[in-house]
């Protein structure tokens, strides 16, 4: 269709911007490549068209490329979530964590994952706020491999002087209790309604 369209619109913009989309969910990425190309030379001030750059680029493993047509879709609309999005990812891969972390914050705010965050009456803690004596409830949102992954962060927590509430798949309980034996964690699985804490944190933050 984009094609079609194409050939009888050569200018028009958005089918070369939505025929890159459509080749990179293809995992045509060269073909994509062109077609970006030709996307942005007739709209360069797109922001769409920059994060579908980068996309390709990153297909490709040109992620410092990738990383600077994010910069520009953001540069462009600052309310387009996808790009920085896409800015953590890459910048995990190269390893830049304080970068990706930062922008890993934007997830909350994509389609795939903002029903995910949970909303309380008390603030989300992100690391600033000293916890000494403060309760911080932290929960899964995502799988099983994620969510083991991140408990290493536990002791680092409960150093604070924090008394953590983990909220835990019920299986993992027996797991979390002898790995992490500590008077100050308090593991539930589904408790209802969930005991006082002060912030809260899903357990990918941390």
């Amino acid at each position: 269709a984009f094609d079609v369209t194409i050939a009888r619109m050569p200018e028009y913009a958005d089918a070369h911007i939505n025929r890159t989309m459509a080749l990179n969910g293809l995992y045509r990425f060269e073909e994509a490549l062109k077609a970006g190309e030709d996307a942005l030379k007739l709209n360069p001030r797109s922001a769409l068209a920059h994060n579908n750059r980068g996309n390709t680029l990153s297909a490709l493993g040109r992620v410092p490329e990738a990383l600077e047509h994010y910069t520009i879709a953001n540069q462009l609309d600052l309310d387009y979530i996808a790009p920085y999005w896409n800015s953590a990812v890459n910048h995990l891969a190269m390893g830049n964590l304080r970068e990706g972390y930062r922008f890993y914050e934007w997830c909350w705010k994509t389609d795939a994952q903002k029903d995910l965050l949970q909303t309380f009456n008390v603030p989300l803690w992100l690391g600033k706020e000293p916890l000494a004596g403060k309760t911080i409830y932290v929960y899964y949102e995502q799988g099983y491999g994620d969510f083991i992954q991140k408990l290493r962060f536990l002791p680092m927590l409960l150093a604070t002087g924090a008394r953590v509430l983990l909220e835990t798949f019920p299986p993992l309980k027996s797991l979390i209790e002898t790995s992490f034996p500590h008077e100050n964690l308090v593991i539930i699985t589904g408790q209802r309604p969930l005991p006082a804490f002060d912030y809260h944190c899903p357990v990918m933050s941390l």
